[in-house]
C-alpha cells in the first residue's frame, strides 16, 4: 500500500516498523501447513530482510552468503540462471518429502537491477540504438534489454519444469519499479515510453509494471480454472487476492477486505487512483473513508 497517502514524513515501513509478527501470504500458507522459503541472491541486510523475513513467516531464506564465492554473476549481480537453479532445487527437494502439505516461495531476483553497466562487453547488442543518444546511455539500455531476455529464458525454463511435474503450482512474477536509466528520463523517452506526469497515461506509465499469474497443467486440471489474456490493472497490494481467487481458496477476512476494496478503487498511487477503472487525482468523502 502507498504509505505516502498516510504521511510523506512515515520512514520506509519494511525496515522500520516490522519487528514482530505480521500478516501476510507468508504467514497465512504457513497457517495451513505450507513450507514458507525465500530467496534472494543479494545480501541479507539490504532492507534488513535478513530480521524481516522471520517476522513475516519465513523458515528459511537463501541469500547471497550461502552461495560460492566463485558463484555466476551478471555484471554486479548473481544470474538468473543461478537464481532459477536455486528455485528448482528448492522446489525438488520439497517434493521428495514423504509428507507434504504445500510449499510457497518467494523470490526476489537480481541480476537485471541497476544500475546497469556504462559499456556492452563481449556480445552483440540487443537493440536498436535510439536516435541522438549517447554511447553511454545507449550501452546501460542494452545492457537492461540483455537483462530482459536472461529474464526470459528463467521464465522459459521454469514454465517448463513445472509443466513437468505432477504437484499443482501457480507461478507468479511481476516487477516492482521501472528500471533507472538517467536522471532526465532521455532512454525512456528515446524509446518513446510516455511518463509525462501532467497527463494520464503518463501517470499510469511512470508506476506500472507487468505481472502474469500463471498455472502448470497439474494446477489446471485440478481447479478447473482457466483464466487467459490481458489481468486487470490494480495496485501491488491488491495481487495477493488475485493468486488466492486464482487458487480458487476461500479468503480469509483481511483478503475478502482487500477483494471488496479492489471492486470500487483498483489502484492506489503516489498522485492519483483508479476508480471504477477511471483515473482521478482525488477521491470523493465515502471512498476516501
Amino acid at each position: 500500500i502507498n504509505t505516502a497517502l498516510v504521511s510523506t514524513a512515515m520512514p520506509v515501513v519494511y525496515t522500520s516498523y516490522i519487528k514482530r509478527k505480521t500478516y501476510g501470504l507468508p504467514m497465512l500458507f504457513s497457517q495451513s501447513g505450507y513450507e514458507i522459503d525465500g530467496i534472494h541472491p543479494g545480501h541479507p541486510w539490504f532492507y534488513n530482510r535478513q530480521n524481516v523475513y522471520p517476522c513475516l513467516g519465513f523458515e528459511s531464506f537463501t541469500t547471497k552468503d550461502d552461495l560460492p564465492r566463485d558463484v555466476e554473476q551478471v555484471h554486479y549481480y548473481v544470474s538468473d540462471r543461478v537464481t532459477t537453479d536455486l528455485i528448482i532445487d528448492h522446489y525438488n527437494d520439497y517434493l521428495e518429502k514423504p509428507e507434504k502439505d504445500g510449499y510457497f516461495n518467494f523470490t526476489v531476483t537480481i541480476q537485471n537491477h541497476g544500475p546497469y553497466a556504462e559499456e556492452i562487453v563481449d556480445r552483440e547488442p540487443r537493440m536498436v540504438r535510439p536516435d541522438g543518444v549517447s554511447d553511454t546511455l545507449y550501452a546501460v539500455m542494452d545492457n537492461y534489454m540483455q537483462g530482459l531476455a536472461d529474464a526470459d529464458q528463467m521464465l522459459l525454463r521454469l514454465t517448463e519444469y513445472l509443466n513437468s511435474i505432477d504437484e499443482p503450482t501457480v507461478l507468479v512474477f511481476y516487477g516492482d519499479h521501472l528500471p533507472y536509466f538517467d536522471a532526465n528520463f532521455e532512454g525512456l523517452r528515446a524509446i518513446g515510453y510516455d511518463i509525462d506526469p501532467e497527463t494520464k497515461a503518463g501517470m499510469l506509465h511512470r508506476y506500472q509494471t507487468p505481472y502474469f499469474i500463471w498455472q502448470n497443467r497439474a494446477a489446471r486440471q485440478q481447479s478447473g480454472i482457466v483464466r487467459t489474456g490481458q489481468g486487470p490493472t490494480i495496485s501491488a497490494n491488491f495481487l495477493s487476492t488475485l493468486v488466492l481467487e486464482q487458487m480458487n481458496v476461500p479468503l480469509p477476512p483481511y483478503f475478502s477486505f482487500l477483494q471488496e476494496l479492489r471492486k470500487k478503487v483498483q489502484v492506489i498511487a503516489p498522485t492519483y487512483y483508479m476508480v471504477d477503472g477511471s483515473m482521478t487525482r482525488e477521491l470523493d468523502e465515502a471512498t476516501q473513508k
